[in-house]
Order: C-alpha cells, then structure tokens, then sequence
C-alpha cells in the first residue's frame, strides 16, 4: 500500500545476512523494464521450495479464489520477497503479515492503541514495563501463546543474526524476560515513553524458537495467532484459510485471497468486471471510472500517508541549504494537490502530521516562488542549475514526473529510476551512495513526531541520508523525556530546524481511495492504511 518497505532477499546465503548489490546494466531500455519481472520471477523460483505442490499441507484441494465465498484483495502489487516479517519493512507487507502473525500491540480504525493478548500492562518504574498476557489464545498449530513466545519474538528484532532493518527503531531495548508462563517484563537502556507506539508499530509474534525448526524451513509453512493461516502462494496470488480458533472470533469468509497484479488500471479491471471486491491505492484519476459503475462504491479515508521526497543532503547540490530551500519554494504543492490527487490531499510543512503526538502546528508550507527559488540556487553556486538521479515506485511516478516538470523551470532535472516498491526500497537502501532522492509516500504509523523525524534525519537509520548532529542529540533527548510537555516541546524544535534548513522535502498528506464491491460488509479502511479483514464479510 502506502509507505517505505525494505526487503532482504529470500536467498541470502544465511540468515541475516543481506545479499550483494544487483549488477547494473550500463545501458538498454528493454533490460531495465526486465527488471522488475526478473526480480519476481526468481522470488517465485525460491517459493516453489516454499510450497512445492501450490498448496501447504493441510490446504483444501479446491482452488480458493474462484468461489464466491472468498473475499479477494487487490493490495500488495507484488509478491513478498520473504516470508519472514521481521526482515520486511514496510506498511504494504503489514497488510498481507498481520492477517496471519498478530502483533502484541495494535490500533484500532482511528489510531488508538488496542492490546487484545494482554490482560493488563504498564510501566513498573522508570525503566520498566510489565505486560501479562491473556490465557487461552492459540497459534495456529494450537500451542498457547505464552510470555516464552514473547521474549523470543521481541528479541528477534534486536538479534544481530537476524539483520532486521527494524534493529535500529529497537535499540532502545535493554533486556526482555520472562517473569512467569503470562508474565513478562522489557527493561530499556533509559526511560523510553514511546515504548508501547514503537511496539504498535511492530511486535509480530511468533512461536518460541520457531518451534525447533530452522528459519527457512519455519517460513516455508509458518505458524501465526492471525485469523487467518497462509494456505498457497504463488506469483499471482496468496491464499489465507479463515482460524476458526481465532481468539477475536472466527473470521467471517472462508479465505482471504490477496492477488498480486501491479499495474493500476488492471487492479479496478479486475474489480469493475467482479473478479476483486477490494482494492487499494486507487489513484484519483480511477475515480470517475468507477463512480460510474454499478455494484461498487468508493470509500475515502483520512489517512496518515502523506507524499514526500527523501534527499541525501551529504554531498554535492543538496548539502546547500541555499538549493533544499529552492527545491521547496520552486514546488507547486497546491498544483500536484489538484492535478496528481485531484484534491484529495492537503500540503503539509513537515514530515510530521497534525495526527501526530509533538506536531509543531505554528510551521506553514514553502510558498511556490520560482523567482525567489532561482535567486536561491544562485546563492548556492547553482545559478546554471544542475541534475539530480534518483528513485520513485509505481505508486508515486505519476507525482515525479510532474515534480520533474516543475523543478526543471528553475533549472533543476531529474533522472527518475521507476521500479515496485520493495526493488526500488532495496535499493535506496543497499544503495546509499548512489541516489539523490527518493519519491515515497511513506506512512507515520505510530502517531508520534519522533518515528518520521529520525527516519528522515538520524543517518544511523536505513531510510535516512541527512547529517545534522543538532536534529539528533533532540531526538535522543526526546526518546527519553518522561515529561509529555516538555518532549513536545523538543520534537517542535526538531520539526522546526527541519523546515528553516530546508532538510526534509514533504509535499501533502493523501485521502486514501478505496474501491469496494458492493457485496463487501463490515469493511472500515484504516487510518494506519493497515487492512484489518477478520470481521469483513460478503452478502
């Protein structure tokens, strides 16, 4: 869906370890548009180790996904490049994982923080949390989840064997032990308030020690607390058979089928001719289509996704102040609000959201003056312009093209590399010296100012190519302050150091576009843009 997602590829020598980077071409159009499908197709050469007969034991002989009692979902555009969640990042993949590996922490429609397996929890001093889990809830295989499976899932994360790209967002992270069978306890380095948004934003829990097995062998048929159980996957599709010993309840259809189709207009195709009932990301060109219609329905929410473009601010151009002030004075938000969203959506000043806790709400958006953006470059000793090569996924080439039309007035070009999500986010990553932006539409998944500010400005995390000492020592002083005032405070400063030196390049927050078929009961879209499915059903 929305949001940045980073994979490690299924067939790394060993676990954790990150594969080599990709060769490049030197040159030819047809092999770069080979890429993406080269990509899938030796994903799916893996898979077919995964599921070697097209089903998982157990699954049902029929072919889900051709009934009329299977809810079908046009969603992730791709096919996961693993199934371990602990080494994808990103919101898209959340969708597909949590319908099978529950996390401990959740949120509801609205944002708000939900804890279905714990009875109780909360801090024991300063740096302390005690959670006690809820008796009875099962995996699928029907083994209790018990605080055992905890400590070993959370300390997975921070496991250097494992390499997940969520290491970073933990190291907050002390200690994490068992108390008793239902009991467990997280200790951090100092006093951490964003404990339980970080935990909202991961916390998949898995079976202790895989159950005995090997990660590869695990994630071949892997065992969840989901209402639903992975049942087949091939390059088109994922089938989820419902857990009827769900703990929220038996799901109300029989399988959720996920189809992988990443071309836009082949997804409201697909759902406009009966053979999808949900699909997401619906671009605002779509809508006119599918308003005219029948037996479908457009849902809109206000959602916490936003469009931005990641800048490496270390070297060349874009170290200059001069020239990121230019880029946003010589960005027309408004225009790509109007003709990119075709209204949906809102210019935002900072990569921080009026949703989030510590929002500094006094900022206002860059005014669109090329004139004052020409002076600018000129400042800078870019008076004759320059060129900038970077990355954008399907999802946001529409929005670079016309950002490159717009920055080529003031003498700025881009050299935009299209490709999925997870190819084009391995890249940004495994990449770091080799790109100048990256056009995203990340999503500020915990409700918390901190999470996109040191995504964009910590150069220790993944996603971050900014250096300024100044933003992070606030961070760091934020992570820990008790006082919830005083770490407003703080995370307003960071935001507002951002906007004067012109460190992040936000554009505007989305309306996210849903298109659903009429037959679809019981479907909410999620602010978080998470799809939560076990209480969807079909008339």
């Amino acid at each position: 869906m929305c949001a940045t997602e980073v994979a490690y590829s299924l067939h790394s020598a060993s676990p954790g370890t990150q594969p080599g980077p990709e060769p490049r071409c030197p040159g030819g159009r047809e092999i770069r548009r080979m890429v993406p499908v080269i990509h899938r197709w030796l994903v799916f050469l893996g898979l077919v180790l995964v599921f070697p007969t097209g089903a998982l034991a157990g699954a049902p002989p029929s072919a889900p996904g051709t009934h009329g009692s299977d809810l079908i979902v046009a969603d992730a555009t791709a096919l996961p490049p693993t199934l371990d969640p602990f080494k994808v990042y990103g919101t898209q993949t959340q969708s597909f994982f949590r319908l099978f590996f529950e996390p401990l922490f959740d949120r509801d429609p609205d944002g708000k923080i939900r804890t279905p397996l714990l009875e109780r929890w909360g801090p024991v001093d300063r740096l302390t949390w005690e959670f006690q889990l809820r008796p009875g809830v099962r995996f699928h295989d029907g083994g209790e989840l018990t605080s055992a499976d905890v400590v070993y899932s959370l300390g997975r994360i921070l496991d250097p064997q494992v390499n997940s790209p969520r290491r970073t967002e933990f190291a907050e992270f002390d200690t994490i032990v068992a108390v008793d069978k239902y009991t467990f306890r997280i200790t951090t380095k100092r006093p951490y308030p964003l404990l339980p948004a970080r935990l909202s934003q991961f916390s998949m829990i898995l079976p202790d020690q895989l159950r005995g097995r090997p990660d590869g062998e695990f994630f071949r048929e892997p065992i969840g607390l989901g209402p639903f159980r992975l049942s087949e996957l091939s390059p088109k599709q994922a089938v989820l058979a419902a857990f009827q010993d769900y703990h929220g309840g038996p799901p109300k259809v029989p399988n959720v089928v996920f189809q992988f189709i990443p071309e836009a207009e082949e997804r409201l195709h697909q759902l406009l001719t009966g053979n999808v009932d949900i699909v997401t990301n619906l671009l605002p060109q779509q809508v006119d289509s599918l308003l005219r219609a029948k037996g479908v329905r457009l849902v809109k929410r206000n959602s916490i996704r936003f469009m931005d473009v990641f800048i490496d601010n270390r070297q060349g151009p874009l170290a200059k102040a001069e020239v990121r002030r230019a880029l946003l004075h010589g960005t027309d938000v408004e225009g790509l609000v109007r003709y990119i969203a075709r209204g949906n959506g809102r210019a935002i000043p900072t990569v921080t959201l009026q949703e989030d806790f510590g929002f500094n709400a006094s900022l206002k958006p860059y005014a669109f003056d090329p004139v004052r953006a020409r002076a600018l470059l000129a400042e800078g000793g870019y008076a004759g312009g320059f060129r900038l090569q970077g990355l954008a996924t399907h999802d946001t080439q529409m929005l670079a093209t016309a950002l490159s039309q717009q920055w080529a007035k003031i003498g700025v070009k881009l050299e935009v590399a299209v490709d999925g999500r997870a190819p084009t986010m391995t890249r940004w990553i495994k990449e770091r010296d080799r790109h100048d932006f990256l056009i995203l539409d990340p999503t500020s998944i915990i409700f918390d100012a901190a999470f996109q500010l040191r995504l964009h400005l910590d150069p220790a995390h993944p996603m971050s190519r900014v250096s300024h000492p100044r933003a992070v020592q606030l961070l760091n002083q934020a992570d820990t302050e008790p006082d919830p005032d005083t770490r407003a405070a703080i995370l307003r400063e960071i935001q507002a150091i951002a906007h004067e030196q012109g460190l992040t390049i936000p554009l505007y927050q989305v309306v996210d576009l849903y298109a659903v078929r009429d037959r679809v009961t019981g479907f909410t879209a999620s602010k978080d843009t998470i799809l939560r499915l076990g209480g969807v059903g079909l008339q």
